[in-house]
Order: C-alpha cells, then sequence, then structure tokens
C-alpha cells in the first residue's frame, strides 16, 4: 500500500481535481457542500486543504491522508477479529493480501476510497461493541452518528452501508428474540437514518449561493445532528426496551399469513439488480483481471485470470454456505448475534447497493470486498473450521500469485494504454498512466498554456499549480494520448 505511492498508479484528473480544489480552499475557506458532482461532498477536498496549509501542495500530500485513513482502517478491522481469534485475523489479512483493490488503487486521491474504508471500520466497531460487549456507550453512539454523517457528506454512496445496517439490526430486532443489545443497537440504526437522510436533502438541495450566505447555520446545523441523534437514541431505547414483546407480536400478527414470511425468497428476489448490474465487474474486480489491465496496461494470462474465478468462486460459496448456517444457529439458540448482523448486512448491502449506482467502478466496490472478507474471517471459523485451514491456504497461494506478477509489472516499462471492459462498461488504462515526463517536459520549456482531454488537462493543471514553474514560453501546446508514441511514454506533444 506503501510502496511508491506518490508516483503509481499516475495522477488520475479526479484526484487532480480534488486538489485543485482543496488548493482554492486555502484561499477561499469551505465555501460550499458540493464536490465534482452533486452526489460527492467538499468535506475531503477541505481536509486536503488543511494538509497542503501544512506540508505543501503535491502529489505526495494529495494522497496521504487516504493512505493514513485507510491503514488505520484496516488496522481497525484486524485488531477485532484479534478479539475474536487469531485464525480470523489470519484469514483476514490473507484475503486482504489478494487484493489489488486494497494494495493500489486504494492510493488513488478520491473521496470515495479515502473515507470509505476508515468510516465502514469505525460502523464496523461500533456494531462489535454494542452487539458483542453490549455497550450503552453515550459516546460509541454519536461516534456512530458522527461517522455516518460525514461519510454520508463525503460521498452518496456510503448511504448504501447505513441502510444495510439499519435492516440488518431490524431483521435481529424482530425476529421475536431480542435482546437488551440487539434492541438498543436498532433503535441507533433507526434514529441514525435521520441525520443521513437530514444531510443528503442539503447536499442535494442547498445550492452554492444558498451556502454562502448562511454557512455558519448550515455548518453548526450539521455539527449539532450527531448531538441530537444521541439524545433522541439515548431517550428511545428505554421506551422500545418496555414495549418490544408487544410490538414483536403486533408485527407478527400483521406479517402472519403474507407472503413476507418467506424472507429468503424475497431476499433472492431483490439480489437480481445486482447479480445483473454488479456480478460480472465484482468478479473482475475480486480476482484481479480488471485491476491488472487498469493499473498496468497488462493482459493476464488465461491461466491466471482462471486462478482468479477459482479463488473468487470459492471464497463467495465459503461465505455464502457460513451466512446460512450462522443465521440457521441464530434461529435455533440467538446466542450469537454479532455473528448472525454479518450474516444479514452483507447480502443485505449488496441488495441495497444498485439503488445508490449502477457504475461498474472498482471505487465503489471497496465497501463490498471489505464487507465480503471481514463476514468471512468472521464467519467462516466458527461455522465451517475445517474449511477456514483451506480457505486460508488457497488464499496464501493465490495471494502470492497476485503479489509476484504485481511486483513484476511495477518493475516493467510503462505499456501503451489499453481498453477493456468492467461487466457491462468500457473502462481503459491511459487515465492512470503516468504524466509527469509530460509535465517535466512542459516545466522544462516553459509552456503554461496547453490544451487536451479532461484527463489530461486537470493532472497538468495541479502539478503547475502546485509547484509552478516559469511560463516563459508564450506558445500553446496540444496533448493527446497516443499509443504508438512509446519514445513520449504515449502521449503525444504538438507545439
Amino acid at each position: 500500500m506503501v510502496h511508491d505511492f506518490a508516483s503509481f498508479p499516475g495522477l488520475h484528473a479526479d484526484e487532480a481535481w480534488a486538489g485543485l480544489r482543496a488548493l482554492e480552499h486555502l484561499e477561499r475557506g469551505f465555501f460550499t457542500l458540493h464536490g465534482m458532482r452533486y452526489y460527492a461532498g467538499s468535506l475531503y477536498p477541505y481536509a486536503l486543504s488543511l494538509v497542503f496549509k501544512a506540508r505543501g501542495a503535491s502529489v505526495e500530500s494529495l494522497r496521504l491522508p487516504g493512505l493514513i485513513l485507510n491503514v488505520a482502517g484496516l488496522g481497525i478491522l484486524l485488531l477485532l477479529l484479534l478479539r475474536q481469534s487469531a485464525r480470523s485475523a489470519g484469514l483476514f489479512v490473507a484475503l486482504c493480501c489478494t487484493s489489488l483493490l486494497l494494495l493500489l488503487e486504494a492510493r488513488i486521491a478520491w473521496e470515495v476510497m479515502a473515507w470509505n474504508l476508515f468510516g465502514m471500520a469505525c460502523l464496523v466497531a461500533v456494531a462489535h461493541a454494542f452487539l458483542v460487549r453490549g455497550s450503552t456507550s453515550a459516546l460509541t453512539a454519536f461516534l456512530f452518528f458522527a461517522v455516518s454523517l460525514v461519510g454520508v457528506l463525503n460521498h452518496f454512496v456510503f448511504v448504501s452501508w447505513s441502510l444495510a445496517f439499519a435492516l440488518a439490526s431490524a431483521v435481529l430486532w424482530w425476529r421475536g428474540r431480542a435482546s437488551a443489545p440487539t434492541s438498543r443497537f436498532f433503535v441507533l440504526n433507526a434514529v441514525g437514518l435521520a441525520p443521513v437522510f437530514i444531510a443528503c436533502v442539503l447536499q442535494w438541495r442547498l445550492d452554492d449561493d444558498s451556502f454562502r450566505h448562511h454557512p455558519t447555520l448550515v455548518l453548526s446545523s450539521l455539527v449539532a445532528l450527531p448531538l441530537l441523534a444521541t439524545g433522541l437514541w439515548r431517550a428511545l431505547v428505554p421506551v422500545l426496551e418496555r414495549h418490544t414483546p408487544s410490538l414483536q407480536a403486533w408485527c407478527s400478527a400483521r406479517l402472519e399469513g403474507s407472503r413476507v414470511r418467506k424472507p429468503h425468497v424475497w431476499l433472492m428476489v431483490v439480489l437480481v439488480p445486482f447479480l445483473i448490474m454488479h456480478a460480472i465487474g465484482l468478479l473482475g474486480v475480486l480476482g484481479n483481471d480488471v485491476l491488472y489491465r487498469r493499473l498496468f496496461g497488462y493482459v493476464p494470462p488465461l491461466a491466471l485470470r482462471i486462478a482468479g474465478l477459482l479463488f473468487v468462486g470459492v471464497l463467495i460459496v465459503a461465505v455464502v454456505v457460513a451466512c446460512l448456517r450462522t443465521v440457521r444457529a441464530f434461529r435455533q439458540d440467538a446466542t450469537d448475534p454479532h455473528g448472525a448482523f454479518w450474516a444479514l448486512v452483507l447480502p443485505l448491502y449488496a441488495a441495497c447497493f444498485p439503488l445508490f449506482t449502477s457504475r461498474e467502478s472498482p471505487r465503489h466496490y471497496l465497501l463490498l470486498t471489505l464487507a465480503l472478507f471481514y463476514a468471512g474471517a468472521v464467519l467462516i471459523p466458527s461455522h465451517l473450521p475445517r474449511i477456514r485451514t483451506r480457505l486460508l491456504a488457497v488464499s496464501l497461494v493465490f495471494a502470492a500469485a497476485t503479489q509476484a506478477v504485481a511486483w513484476w509489472n511495477l518493475g516493467s516499462p510503462p505499456r501503451p494504454p489499453l481498453d477493456f471492459r468492467i461487466g457491462w462498461r468500457k473502462e481503459t488504462s491511459k487515465h492512470l498512466q503516468d504524466i509527469a515526463p509530460v509535465y517535466a517536459l512542459l516545466k522544462r520549456e516553459g509552456i503554461c498554456h496547453y490544451e487536451g482531454d479532461f484527463f489530461i488537462q486537470q493532472p497538468l493543471e495541479f502539478l503547475r499549480q502546485a509547484e509552478g514553474w516559469s511560463c516563459a514560453n508564450p506558445a500553446p501546446a496540444t496533448l493527446e494520448y497516443c499509443p504508438t508514441c512509446a519514445a513520449t511514454f504515449f502521449f503525444s506533444v504538438r507545439r
């Protein structure tokens, strides 16, 4: 995750845009809630502006906050698993070592990459505190609400994680075996949807002019939301605990005789959109086929692609079987609400996912990948102990192959840009080409006026504003991708 993180992969236009927005925040302060798109916020660019203020603007400064948060998030998840068992932690580490999404793609300074892993880890820690340790801490509840709010303001796709948590906690509570911890956790998630909804409405409906007229009111209201939600949670918990039996009886009476009595059938139905829109793309990401092409412009040999598909197939089958056994055991004795929660939240998250994005992109699969790995590490050692050893061995072998191919590619000369598909969508590797040689050429010749594709122009503009150079040459330059121009690193520069 750390090796050459500032130089590989090449600076992407979207992260360069975030860097340019951060430079704008340095001049204007916090002036908007919006990022590049309506579904992304400006919290991350503003955080980058603070980093730039402390250590200067550069690609290293641009990617450093995301790297720190991702390492911290993985550390939190690993510590939680170590509390369960060393076997769970070992399996999780082995699974993470198989994923180029975590090891290389996650270093790109997108807001969705920089925060989501850490935000997910914080919410997982809260779930562990409530369902394993029976926490009643208002501070833990506040952490849950604050992290959820920041996650949604950072990128809309985080709502899918909050919604999956709420649905899974509701199922745990409704099954008629609700304990005090599951009741408190259900109220936590139900109340948590309110600030998430308010944040979504604000981000979608509040334009920049309105925000600039009332910035203090908007920001203070957002800061107050987690505090208000914590107070509401403390007030509602005793009420729900008193009325849980009657509420469950009422729900059971209303649902008796309805088609909802077979929830597994409905779950399979709602998973169909996910399977249609995202299954192929996710398989390519988990097996690294997509990432070899995207990061290195490298088409893996057939044997490596088959190995990736076999590994992913074994992993998914093992996790599905472990989830089914966990749910069956919970229905019998309800002694492991934490395991049951993970057996539920994984398929529910997959079901919610298409509601928030139809785009097949590796960055959007980060949460799903971590959820799959974490759920497998939690459930498989307990419910499939014999399979755990075999899955660990398979994961280590596939991780070794992945690492070997990745290191070989990192030491190879640049390749021509490669067009390929991720699921149903066309993708290309050219947006991650190293533009540093072109930047060095323009800087050496003193050219500050250049035209080109957004994915070329934005990285150059960030590098120019971050480092600066003398604009001695008034001649403009036109830049294009050039698959046959190996001498100029597959870029064409016309003056």
